[in-house]
């Protein structure tokens, strides 16, 4: 691990230098790829506890083995980005294996459904073409029995007109 000395604004400063403000966002950028770091070590097989042990035994002056160490850390960094890499591409051919998997659903849905609605579509326009002629056929019939009923009405009229007629006839006939 890579530990860095945390230089705080002094308490009489009320606001944080830019200088003091970058140590900041090192720190939190530092204590990130820590997490990444720990993070890897279930999936590279490596105790970085024992690494950051190993680091803190050694004497400040032994710059050999901490260039060793570190070169061990960016060693893991890499296998660690080369992983995410392969992950991440694996991901994308899912990806672009389910879209294939939609499109030809979608596909097959519409050469399935597509045309069984035309057809639905057709059968119905029949049909309401049916329905409009028996409309107006009905319509024609239900004209013609009004008029029927006009025409018997007016011979019921002239009927009992000719009765009242007669009776009246037949009336001064039996006094």
């Amino acid at each position: 691990f890579f530990f860095l000395m945390i230089r705080r604004p002094p308490r009489s400063t009320q606001s944080r230098s830019s200088a003091a403000s970058d140590v900041y966002k090192r720190q939190e950028y530092m204590g990130n790829f820590n997490c990444e770091m720990l993070r890897s070590e279930d999936e590279l097989g490596v105790n970085l506890n024992d690494m950051k042990d190993a680091l803190d035994q050694q004497s400040a002056t032994n710059v050999k083995m901490h260039m060793g160490l570190v070169d061990n850390y960016v060693e893991i960094g890499q296998k660690l980005l080369l992983d995410l890499k392969n992950e991440i591409e694996g991901l994308r051919q899912d990806l672009n294996l389910m879209k294939q998997r939609i499109l030809g659903s979608n596909d097959e849905i519409s050469n399935t459904t597509v045309p069984y609605i035309d057809s639905n579509f057709r059968d119905l326009k029949m049909a309401i073409s049916t329905q409009k002629d028996e409309n107006t056929k009905l319509q024609m019939q239900i004209t013609e029995l009004k008029k029927e009923k006009s025409q018997l009405q007016q011979l019921i009229i002239t009927c009992n007109q000719k009765v009242q007629m007669l009776e009246e006839q037949i009336g001064n006939y039996t006094h």
